[in-house]
């Protein structure tokens, strides 16, 4: 399955010099995942929500001083190539990419809702490791 069938073209965008009150209020309002941020109309990072309420910046702070990178990805990347990006990326949004230009984003939670259906047909011999892999009661399945 390509990423392109569960991305979305609709996305929150903000300028990296709009002020962060901006920002909370559009959290507030459309209740995105991650908001991208441009410069000059070209992609430059994402605020995520989480990011944002942990922060202790005022309101008038720019949002080039919160915005991250997160992984970017291709319309026809595979979506466990994808959901394995964001796990090591450490991040619930990623942008994608449609050549050079960003088309859309996808969430953890579009990729979680797309496969689910789909556990069930899956079988131990197509996901299993021979190696061991030894986790911790705080290791996170994405981790796993």
């Amino acid at each position: 399955m390509d990423i392109a069938d569960i991305a979305t073209s609709e996305y929150v965008a903000v300028d990296a010099d709009e002020r962060l009150g901006k920002v909370r209020s559009l959290f507030e309002r459309e209740n995105p995942k991650g908001i991208i941020v441009t410069e000059d109309d070209d992609y430059a990072g994402v605020i995520t929500q989480k990011q944002l309420v942990q922060s202790h910046v005022e309101d008038r702070t720019k949002a080039r001083a919160m915005m991250r990178s997160a992984p970017r990805v291709g319309r026809t990347d595979d979506v466990r190539e994808v959901a394995r990006v964001l796990v090591e990326g450490g991040t619930k949004v990623a942008p994608v990419f449609e050549a050079d230009r960003l088309w859309g984003i996808v969430t953890e939670d579009d990729i979680l809702r797309a496969v689910l259906e789909h556990l069930d047909a899956l079988v131990v011999d197509q996901i299993y490791t021979k190696d061991v892999v030894t986790v911790t009661e705080d290791t996170t399945v994405g981790q796993a």
